[in-house]
């Protein structure tokens, strides 16, 4: 009997491990994913504040406030 719960138990704990490494791989995949959204957020901002220094600079930018 004790034999039998300790493979049954192995069985579930096996189980466990593969649904955990699914789950990680899942979720390093989506932190991989929103890092490169995050980039080109961040670099479509910097081309929108160099475009307005431009812009500022040439004199054709007026502030709306």
């Amino acid at each position: 009997m004790k034999e039998a719960t300790a493979i049954n138990v192995q069985i579930h704990v096996e189980e466990f491990k593969k649904e955990l490494t699914r789950e990680v791989l899942h979720m390093t995949q989506e932190v991989t994913r929103l890092q490169r959204e995050r980039q080109g957020l961040e670099q479509q901002i910097a081309d929108l504040f160099a475009f307005y220094a431009k812009q500022k600079q040439a004199g054709k930018v007026s502030v709306g406030y």
